[in-house]
């Protein structure tokens, strides 16, 4: 039986194939997995007939040996060559064409090279929508599109956040068949909107971008760091490593906002020691925080405009922009302008913090 949308595979009677590496997660998994779920429909070999008697059959088991109610209206049998949605997954029967010549009980005879064999896909149309989802462009024409809210960031957030959302995708499907050949135009595409966010932050063209980060083996950025130089590697599915049979995390969703909010930035950025307000290198310094960017995204003033843009919910201020701030005599842009002494672009608030290496 397999629970539809969200369930692992389990047999449960002689009709069953069996599973081979699909059978991945533990009986406690497949347990709550079922009772998540009241679809159910089942995958079966051979003909229909007797199926009707084989789903009563089965649904008796699940309710009497598993406990769990079973909604016969929502409930159906399905040809395994159909297919079904199973974790994730796009789970069908697999029968090749080519026939060859077998000895069974000393008698020769012919028969399929593979009969229904259990294969695991990606779902039909998961990577268009991974792609709209993550705004990397027109799927259908290979045609890249840049992320304008990414170019607030450094470099090196910018490639750990692309990295992160393809790798968790690839290390999710590791286990579908021909799922290198599958996620191909996926890549070309996501690799694509990278080179492009990268251009538009630093105003060249994707060419210099790609020749900027290509190495002997494949493309890497290089961010210099206090004591050392850090290395990192842009991801390719030709790296993707099979996921081993009894991982429990192969199913998780990849977490991307541990690299576009992670606290180490926060620290980074208030250990740079400059106001990003009015850009003071003296005093101490402190970090306003607003309880959500919906607050300050349409705010009017300079502050609020500068945190909406930078996508933070945190502001590095020096103590005395800090205490004007809360006060409501936060001086604006033009008073900042008439004012401030030091460099030309001392006013300038785009990105005060940013040091060698960050991009």
């Amino acid at each position: 039986m397999i629970p539809q949308g969200a369930t692992a595979p389990y047999s449960t009677s002689r009709n069953f194939h069996r599973y081979g590496r699909a059978r991945i997660f533990h009986q406690q998994r497949v347990l709550s997995a079922l009772k998540r779920s009241k679809n159910i429909s089942m995958l079966r070999r051979g003909s229909s007939y007797g199926k009707s008697n084989h789903h009563h059959q089965t649904g008796s088991n699940i309710q009497e040996t598993l406990k769990l109610t079973i909604a016969d209206e929502k409930s159906h049998i399905r040809s395994g060559k159909k297919g079904a949605t199973f974790v994730g997954y796009w789970i069908k029967s697999y029968s090749g064409h080519r026939v060859v010549k077998v000895k069974v009980a000393g008698r020769h005879t012919t028969r399929k090279s593979v009969s229904e064999r259990i294969q695991l896909h990606i779902p039909p149309g998961k990577l268009q929508q991974f792609s709209s989802t993550n705004r990397y462009g027109d799927y259908q024409t290979a045609k890249a599109a840049h992320k304008v809210k990414l170019t607030m960031l450094s470099d090196a957030e910018i490639l750990l956040a692309y990295n992160a959302e393809l790798r968790g995708l690839a290390n999710f499907y590791a286990l579908a068949h021909n799922v290198k050949t599958e996620m191909g135009k996926l890549q070309y595409l996501w690799r694509g909107s990278l080179f492009l966010t990268l251009a538009h932050k630093h105003k060249a063209s994707m060419k210099q971008m790609e020749q900027r980060l290509r190495r002997e083996e494949g493309h890497a950025l290089f961010v210099k760091e206090k004591d050392k130089t850090r290395v990192i590697r842009l991801f390719r599915l030709k790296d993707l490593k099979p996921v081993p049979v009894k991982d429990p995390q192969v199913d998780n969703h990849p977490n991307v906002f541990i690299w576009t909010l992670s606290r180490s930035e926060l620290i980074r950025r208030l250990n740079a020691e400059r106001c990003e307000y009015c850009g003071t290198g003296e005093g101490t310094f402190e970090v306003h925080h607003v309880r959500k960017l919906k607050d300050v995204a349409h705010g009017k003033e300079r502050w609020q405009q500068l945190m909406a843009a930078r996508h933070r919910k945190t502001l590095i201020l020096c103590k005395p922009c800090h205490q004007k701030l809360h006060a409501g005599t936060l001086p604006d842009r033009e008073h900042l302008q008439r004012n401030v002494k030091g460099e030309p672009d001392t006013w300038k608030l785009v990105r005060p913090v940013r040091r060698e290496g960050d991009g």
